[in-house]
């Protein structure tokens, strides 16, 4: 695989997830348990990087 279509992947999936995240996060309850699990788990960062 060619590493440019890799790296543009992994591009489209996170702008991907920055979006889908605004729009789970735009829900209260769901913000609510996103900080709870931030708050639990401080590996966070490195299983969702994406934020």
């Amino acid at each position: 695989m060619n590493k440019g279509l890799l790296l543009s992947a992994i591009d489209w999936a996170y702008n991907n997830s920055q979006r889908w995240l605004q729009k789970y996060l735009s829900n209260p309850e769901n913000l609510r348990r996103y900080q709870q699990h931030k708050r639990e788990c401080p590996n966070h960062k490195q299983h969702h990087p994406h934020g």
